[in-house]
């Protein structure tokens, strides 16, 4: 899993617990927040990925 899939990933978890959270107080605003998080995730979908970044991601562990 790419650090971009990650930050994607935890963005839309926020934005979710965020607006359930909104709903069960009754808080447009807090609402609001939380559909800023999830949008701000869908957009990264566009991104450009950097195919050397991948790579670092999932280095083997060094050996002893």
């Amino acid at each position: 899993m790419t650090s971009l899939t990650k930050l994607k990933l935890g963005l839309t978890i926020i934005g979710l617990i965020l607006f359930f959270y909104g709903v069960r107080v009754d808080n447009t605003t807090l609402r609001m927040i939380a559909i800023g998080f999830v949008a701000v995730a869908s957009l990264l979908r566009f991104a450009k990925r950097d195919k050397d970044a991948d790579t670092l991601d999932e280095q083997p562990a060094p050996k002893e």
